[in-house]
């Protein structure tokens, strides 16, 4: 890789090394006892996670020993009450974390609406607020409003578990077989991908490049709901006009699933999302 494509690359770590790192400045800001908590209820809970898998695995072969080679139940039952300690530690230290979130997102969304009224009032000018800075500031106060504004405050500790855990399996898995975690690896990777791509398709169709089916119908259901077009819809007679040709465009999308499903069927594969069954 040359110096040219490193730089990018350096780029984008940095940036998101710096993203990560404000918004736990901010965390720790805004609710610091909270957000402390979490963090002390996510390390244990990752920690109790990865023993609770050590556990079931010596569980496991403790009761293979006492039913196939009929050995003492005393082990057996040393590694069922571990295995019971460590699923009950984490379960108790989920449900701190869950009351804990939303003390840390309220004063979270609350210290944003500060940094944007401060922002919006630092200067004695308006112009600002003309300009794009003002449209980002509209752009922020209306995310900060939206739900995965506060999936993105609430999941933050689970993704930060799930991180952590993963470390604590590759090692356990390292210990018994050391290709075992390369394997286990990569089918995260496609499975992660093939979720990523499926995701930015169905986003894209809906924010992003729809298509021409789906851009049709939004035009003629603005047409005959917007108060501006509906009156002249309705002033000239045209309302029957696009209403039939609303239920054909419709009509005709479902004989294309139709025989979509009837083609996959004799193909022996399964019928598409949006089947209609005969």
């Amino acid at each position: 890789m040359s110096a040219g494509e490193q730089a990018p690359m350096r780029d984008r770590l940095a940036e998101f090394f710096t993203r990560y790192a404000n918004h736990a400045r901010m965390l720790f800001r805004v609710a610091p006892g909270w957000s402390s908590l979490s963090l002390a209820c996510t390390l244990a809970g990752s920690a109790s996670t990865v023993l609770n898998m050590i556990t079931t695995g010596r569980l496991v072969g403790a009761l293979y020993d006492v039913v196939a080679r009929h050995a003492g139940t005393a082990a057996m039952w040393h590694w069922f009450a571990v295995f019971a300690v460590t699923t009950v530690t984490g379960q108790l230290l989920q449900a701190a974390t869950s009351m804990s979130n939303p003390r840390i997102w309220a004063a979270y969304r609350a210290g944003i609406q500060d940094l944007i009224a401060e922002a919006g009032m630092h200067s004695a000018s308006l112009a600002p607020l003309d300009s794009e800075v003002g449209a980002e500031l509209k752009t922020v106060t209306e995310a900060s409003r939206h739900w995965l504004f506060r999936f993105g405050m609430t999941g933050t500790w689970s993704l930060l578990q799930t991180r952590l855990v993963a470390l604590g399996s590759v090692g356990v898995l390292l210990a018994w077989r050391w290709w075992v975690p390369f394997v286990v690896a990569g089918a995260f990777v496609v499975a992660s991908r093939s979720m990523a791509g499926w995701v930015d398709n169905i986003l894209n169709n809906l924010w992003g490049s729809p298509s021409i089916g789906r851009q049709r119908a939004d035009y003629v259901a603005r047409v005959m709901v917007r108060p501006a077009a509906a009156k002249e819809v309705r002033l000239f007679g045209i309302a029957g006009w696009r209403e039939s040709g609303r239920a054909n465009m419709l009509a005709r999308k479902l004989v294309c699933i139709c025989n979509s499903g009837l083609a996959n069927r004799r193909r022996g594969r399964p019928p598409p999302v949006g089947h209609v069954p005969d």
